[in-house]
């Protein structure tokens, strides 16, 4: 258990920890937590945890961390997340909770974490996404949600994350994207997509994404591309398409793409190229075709 015993025992004084303002635990293979032991550590700012066996945090274990601005709790077992765990905490900025075994995250659950800028729900697993559980993260410019088990996503899940600059959504389930999901996220950079169960895309979804640099679309089902799917993605400059069903390329798919550096399309079924569809990339230096048909 981690408590004021394990701190004197690692060679912390009470004078000291009441002037620490980082604090690691990481690999100390804690179990759980004493809710009394963070009063003498009132002006903590960096708390890590990680690669601990953490399963259970009591709902007031960190109330008194108010100066908090980055907690790890990554690589643990923990199943649930409730809204008071963090409710004291407002002054967060980064939250890592990757590799855990949380299933359900309430819509509340980060209601208090309006300075949130980095979250990673990476490798849990998350089957559904309540519509209303970044509404108050408006703030926030990286979110990995990658490694879950989600399936879809509602429109509006993303809707008051105007700020963020990257998203990972690779490795879940999902079967299809709602046309309007990414209709708000005028500033992303980065998009992952990739190891799902996509078989078309609409060729609007990516409309409001103008300044988006790298997308991947790899591992996928997808057959075809529509030409305008990237029409409005002038400033792409890293694609991957490699590892699914594409076998006809029109000739236009890349036409807007004049920056692009990176194109992958190999482990697909394409059986020919047409002589104008790179015709615009006057910027690739990297072009993967192999294990195709053609």
């Amino acid at each position: 258990m981690l408590n004021l015993q394990f701190l004197l025992n690692k060679g912390y004084t009470k004078e000291k920890l009441n002037e620490l303002t980082e604090l690691v635990l990481d690999n100390s293979k804690i179990k759980s937590i004493d809710t009394e032991i963070f009063k003498t550590c009132l002006n903590l700012k960096i708390l890590w945890l990680k690669n601990n066996k953490l399963n259970i945090l009591e709902l007031d274990t960190f109330k008194q961390l108010t100066q908090l601005t980055w907690l790890s709790l990554s690589n643990n077992q923990i199943e649930k997340i409730d809204e008071k765990h963090f409710q004291i905490c407002s002054n967060l900025t980064r939250l890592d909770l990757e590799d855990n075994k949380l299933k359900i995250l309430t819509a509340n659950t980060f209601k208090q974490l309006t300075r949130l800028t980095k979250l990673s729900l990476h490798n849990n697993q998350i089957e559904t996404i309540d519509v209303g559980l970044f509404e108050t993260c408006s703030n926030l410019e990286v979110l990995y949600l990658s490694k879950n088990k989600l399936t879809n996503l509602s429109t509006d899940t993303f809707k008051q994350l105007k700020k963020l600059t990257l998203l990972s959504l690779a490795n879940n389930h999902i079967k299809k994207i709602d046309v309007k999901l990414f209709e708000t996220l005028s500033n992303l950079e980065i998009l992952y997509l990739s190891n799902n169960q996509l078989t078309h895309i609409d060729a609007d979804t990516f409309k409001q994404l103008r300044i988006l640099n790298e997308l991947s679309l790899s591992n996928n089902q997808i057959e075809t591309i529509d030409e305008k799917l990237f029409e409005a993605n002038s400033e792409l400059k890293v694609l991957y398409l490699f590892k699914n069903k594409l076998t006809i390329l029109r000739s236009g798919t890349f036409h807007a793409l004049t920056q692009l550096t990176v194109l992958s399309l190999h482990f697909n079924q394409i059986d020919s190229i047409d002589v104008r569809l790179f015709e615009r990339c006057c910027n690739l230096e990297w072009l993967h075709l192999s294990n195709n048909e053609l």
